[in-house]
C-alpha cells in the first residue's frame, strides 16, 4: 500500500509540473513584448548624413508592448491618422555600423493614411523615415491599439526619407518591416524552472 501511495504521489508531482509547463504560454501571452525591426536600402539620391547615405543599407529595431501605451494621437494639420507609442531598446545601424541617436520617436499610422510607421530623431530635425506598406500594424483604435505581428514588405514608391518635411526626400528602394513576439525574461525563468523540476522528478523515478 505504501509503495502504491509513493507511486501515485510521484505521478501527481509530474502532472503538476506538466500543468505548470502548460500554463507558461498563457502567462507569456499576457505580457508579450514585440521586437519591431526594419531593414532596407536608401536610394542613390539620398543625402549623406549621420543616419543616411546614397545606396546605404539601414536597419533599426526596438521593443514595444503588444498593447502599447499611447503618448498621443497623431495628426498632420488634418484628421487623426495614427498614434505615437512608448517603446524601448531602440537601435539604428547604417551599413552595418551602429549609429548613436538622441530621442528616437516612433509613430504608427492607420490604413486610411497609408499604414506603416515613421521614425524620427530629436538630434536631427530633418530626419524622418516613413515606411509605407498599405497595411496598418495594429488593430483597435488610435487610443487603444493592439500590435499585429507579421512580416510586411515596404512600398518603395511611398516609403520616403524626408530631409526637410516639405519635399526633399529619398525613397528607400527596398526593405522589410517585421513585428515578432519575444518572450519576457520572467516567462523564460518560469519555463526553465518548470523544465528543471520535471527533469529532476523523472530522474528520481528512474532511480527508484
Amino acid at each position: 500500500m505504501n509503495i502504491l501511495r509513493i507511486k501515485i504521489s510521484r505521478y501527481f508531482r509530474i502532472l503538476g509540473l506538466a500543468a505548470a509547463f502548460a500554463i507558461v504560454p498563457l502567462y507569456a501571452s499576457a505580457d508579450t513584448l514585440y521586437l519591431v525591426s526594419e531593414s532596407g536600402v536608401f536610394a542613390s539620391n539620398a543625402p549623406t548624413t549621420a543616419e543616411s547615405a546614397p545606396d546605404a543599407a539601414f536597419s533599426y529595431s526596438f521593443l514595444i508592448d503588444s498593447t502599447p501605451v499611447v503618448n498621443f494621437v497623431t495628426n498632420f494639420t488634418g484628421p487623426d491618422c495614427g498614434f505615437d507609442a512608448q517603446f524601448s531598446d531602440f537601435d539604428y545601424t547604417l551599413n552595418g555600423s551602429p549609429v548613436a541617436v538622441v530621442g528616437p520617436d516612433v509613430e504608427f499610422y492607420g490604413s486610411a493614411f497609408g499604414g506603416g510607421a515613421g521614425i524620427s530623431f530629436a538630434d536631427n530635425d530633418n530626419f524622418f523615415l516613413y515606411t509605407a506598406t498599405a497595411t496598418q500594424f495594429y488593430t483597435g483604435t488610435f487610443e487603444n491599439p493592439t500590435m499585429t505581428p507579421g512580416s510586411y514588405s515596404l512600398d518603395p514608391t511611398q516609403s520616403i526619407y524626408e530631409t526637410d518635411y516639405v519635399g526633399g526626400n529619398a525613397t528607400p528602394i527596398s526593405g522589410d518591416f517585421n513585428i515578432a513576439p519575444t518572450p519576457e525574461p520572467s516567462s523564460l525563468l518560469l519555463l526553465g524552472t518548470g523544465l528543471t523540476g520535471l527533469a529532476c522528478s523523472l530522474r528520481r523515478m528512474l532511480r527508484a
